[in-house]
């Protein structure tokens, strides 16, 4: 994610209109940590099998659309992907290791929306 915010950064800068698919990337990566979080709390004693099947799962969606030529979508659900395998490294909702700063910024922000959708503070 690190890299599809410089890309963002770089066409917003120059102006391009490329500078959306980095930005929806993004977007889709957040929401990929908050299904990832919330199928985590969801299932919390078989959290990392309940995770890493919906990792599965998003993964076995984009080789299949890629496979029927459907890059985009494909993209889409390997964001969510990435974004939900987070989840397994999860404890009391926060991350057990450390992440690369950009990346591990998304999915503090991913983590907070999912706090307060469970009733947790609202602007945590």
């Amino acid at each position: 994610m690190s890299g599809n915010t410089t890309r963002r950064g770089v066409s917003l800068a120059g102006g391009s209109p490329d500078a959306v698919i980095p930005g929806g990337l993004l977007a889709t990566f957040v929401v990929g940590v908050i299904l990832g979080s919330l199928t985590g709390h969801l299932s919390a004693p078989r959290r990392q099998p309940a995770v890493l099947g919906r990792v599965a799962l998003l993964l076995a969606c984009a080789a299949a659309l890629s496979a029927v030529d459907r890059p985009l979508l494909a993209a889409i659900a390997m964001a969510l992907a990435m974004g939900a395998e987070n989840a397994v490294f999860e404890l009391n909702g926060e991350v057990r290791i450390g992440l690369t700063y950009m990346t591990g910024t998304l999915v503090k922000l991913g983590q907070r929306i999912t706090a307060a959708l469970l009733g947790g503070d609202r602007f945590g």
